[in-house]
C-alpha cells in the first residue's frame, strides 16, 4: 500500500443480503485500489472476499454473518486490523426523503433524521444506518459522506411525480422518488464519454439486477422511473413484486389478516422471480430449470412481460425512443433475457443482432432505428466521485 499521506476514498454498499467496499486511489482519477464483497449474509458460511484492482487474493474465507451490522463490523476490522488508509468513507443511501438528495456528510443530526424517515424504506434504511454507525465507530476521525439512490430523480416533473392521493399526503413526502440513481448517473455519464451524440437523446435505461427499474432520460436528466416511493414498486424483481393492484393489500389485511410486518415481508422477500416460480430468485438457476419447471418458465415470461411493457410506458413519457440501455447484473450477463425483452419491442424500430451475447457494447442490428447498448455499472465509482465534493 503507498503512503498514508496519499487520498483513500472508500465506497460502502449495503444490499439485501451483500455489502460490498472499495477503495479509490485520488489521483488525477479516481484509481481502484481493492475492492471487496461479503456475500450470502444470514448465512452460517458468508463468503468474505477481497481483492486487488488485478484480483489478487487479500481475503477469502467463509464467516458466521447473521446481518449486515456483522459484515460491516467484519469489513471495518479487516480493514483496521490491515492498516488499509482511508482518508473518507461514503455510503449508498437508498432514500433522504424531499429534505436530502444531494451527496452530504454524515453527522448525528443526519442520523436521527434517517431515523424518522425509515418507513420510506424499512427493509433498506435500518441497515444502512446500523453500517454506518459500524464504520464510524471504527473510523472516527475520517469524513463520512452519504450519497443518495435518489439524487438523479430529483428532475421528475410534479405530473410524473405525484400519485393521484390527497394532497395532505403530498406534503408528508408521499410521492415518486425514484431509485438505482447512482447507477443511471453512472451509465449518463459514461455515455457522455463514449458517445456525447447520444446523450442529449430520448433514452431509456434498464437496471436489471436482483432489485430491478427503469428510467426515462430526455436531455440527459430523468423526466419519470418505475420504481416509486420505495424500492417495492415497479417492475417484478427477484423478491420484490413491483407495482400490483392496491385492493391487493387490502384483500392481505383485511380477509387474510395479515400484519403489516408480515405483508412488508411478503412483498419484499417472498414475491417475484421467487415466489412466482416458488424455487428461486437466481436467475441462472431459474434459466436451467425453466425446461423443466412450467411455474419457472411462467415466473421467467412474467419477468420479461413486465419489463417489456414497462418499456414501453417510458417510451410513450418520452415520446419516442433513441437509445436502449442494459445493465445491472441482469442487464448485462443474461443475453437470452436481453433478447426476450427485445422480442416484442419491433414496433419501436428495436432489432437487436444474433451476436447479442457476445457482440459488445452496441447489441443493436444496423437496420435499428434504436441504438441498444449493454453497459457496466460502477455505483462504486460514483460514490467516489461525489465524495469529491468534500475533500
Amino acid at each position: 500500500m503507498e503512503s498514508i499521506e496519499d487520498r483513500y476514498f472508500l465506497t460502502v454498499n449495503a444490499g439485501s443480503s451483500s455489502l460490498k467496499i472499495n477503495l479509490f486511489k485520488v489521483d488525477k482519477d479516481l484509481g481502484l485500489v481493492l475492492k471487496g464483497s461479503i456475500q450470502d449474509i444470514s448465512n452460517d458460511e458468508s463468503h468474505f472476499l477481497v481483492t486487488t484492482e488485478k484480483e489478487r487474493v487479500l481475503n477469502n474465507t467463509r464467516e458466521h454473518c447473521d446481518s449486515l451490522a456483522t459484515a460491516a463490523q467484519l469489513f471495518a476490522q479487516w480493514l483496521f486490523l490491515e492498516e488499509i488508509p482511508v482518508t473518507a468513507i461514503g455510503y449508498r443511501i437508498v432514500q433522504g426523503g424531499t429534505a436530502h438528495r444531494q451527496p452530504e456528510l454524515i453527522d448525528s443530526v443526519f442520523l436521527e433524521y434517517l431515523k424518522s424517515i425509515r418507513s420510506l424504506a424499512p427493509t433498506h434504511i435500518p441497515d444502512e444506518m446500523n453500517v454506518i454507525s459500524t464504520f464510524m465507530k471504527v473510523f472516527p476521525t475520517v469524513k463520512h459522506i452519504a450519497c443518495f439512490d435518489t439524487f438523479f430523480h430529483s428532475s421528475i416533473p410534479p405530473h410524473a411525480k405525484y400519485y393521484p392521493l390527497p394532497r395532505f399526503l403530498w406534503k408528508e413526502g408521499v410521492q415518486k422518488y425514484g431509485f438505482h440513481g447512482l447507477s443511471f448517473e453512472y451509465i449518463m455519464q459514461y455515455l457522455q464519454r463514449s458517445v456525447p451524440d447520444e446523450t442529449n437523446g430520448k433514452i431509456v435505461i434498464a437496471h436489471l439486477g436482483n432489485g430491478s427499474s427503469l428510467a426515462a432520460v430526455n436531455n440527459g436528466v430523468s423526466v419519470d422511473t418505475t420504481m416509486g416511493m420505495t424500492p417495492i414498486g415497479g417492475l417484478m424483481m427477484g423478491t420484490r413484486c413491483g407495482d400490483v393492484d392496491p385492493g391487493v393489500l387490502l384483500y392481505l389485511l383485511i380477509q387474510k389478516k395479515m400484519t403489516a410486518p408480515d405483508l412488508e415481508h411478503l412483498l419484499s422477500h417472498e414475491s417475484g422471480l421467487k415466489g412466482v416460480s416458488e424455487v428461486s430468485a437466481d436467475l441462472e438457476t431459474l434459466l436451467s430449470l425453466e425446461l423443466e419447471n412450467s411455474q419457472v418458465a411462467e415466473a421467467l415470461d412474467l419477468f420479461c412481460y413486465n419489463i417489456r411493457k414497462m418499456i414501453g410506458a417510458m417510451t410513450a413519457v418520452l415520446n419516442g425512443i433513441d437509445t436502449l440501455i442494459f445493465t445491472g447484473g441482469i442487464g448485462e450477463h443474461a443475453s437470452v433475457i436481453r433478447n426476450r425483452i427485445c422480442d416484442g419491442l419491433q414496433y419501436l424500430g428495436i432489432r437487436i443482432n444474433s451476436g447479442n451475447g457476445n457482440s459488445g457494447e452496441l447489441i443493436s442490428s444496423k437496420n435499428s432505428a434504436v441504438k441498444v447498448r449493454v453497459i457496466k455499472t460502477d455505483e462504486a465509482y460514483m460514490i467516489a466521485k461525489h465524495m469529491l465534493l468534500f475533500s
